[in-house]
């Protein structure tokens, strides 16, 4: 569902605490992969949300930070609000690359 997306983006945009934006960010990234009317799908993202979060909050918190994810969600969104698969997996990949590179990044700190 097209709103449901869209709300799910505006609730992540306007979280006051981290601790809400983790859970505002969790709820979009389930909005999306419910999107994709794959049971399957929509599991293994549940599973991997409560496996990376631990991961996610670790990171350092910050505007610019926020700032890079939610653009980059709003490029998902956009995507898949006008029907387009080839957009859609172009910033979905560009999505989960950044934050691998950022975990990866915070691992070789640690």
């Amino acid at each position: 569902d097209i709103v449901a997306l869209q709300n799910a983006l505006a609730a992540i945009t306007i979280a006051t605490t981290e601790e809400e934006y983790m859970r505002r960010d969790t709820e979009l990234h389930l909005c999306i992969a419910r999107a994709g009317r794959n049971r399957f799908f929509l599991e293994e993202i549940d599973r991997l949300r409560v496996l990376l979060n631990k991961v996610f909050s670790a990171l350092p918190e910050s505007d610019v930070w926020h700032n890079r994810i939610n653009r980059e969600h709003a490029s998902i969104v956009r995507a898949i609000a006008d029907g387009d698969a080839t957009a859609a997996r172009r910033a979905m990949t560009a999505h989960v690359k950044n934050s691998d590179d950022s975990i990866l990044a915070l691992l070789r700190v640690g």
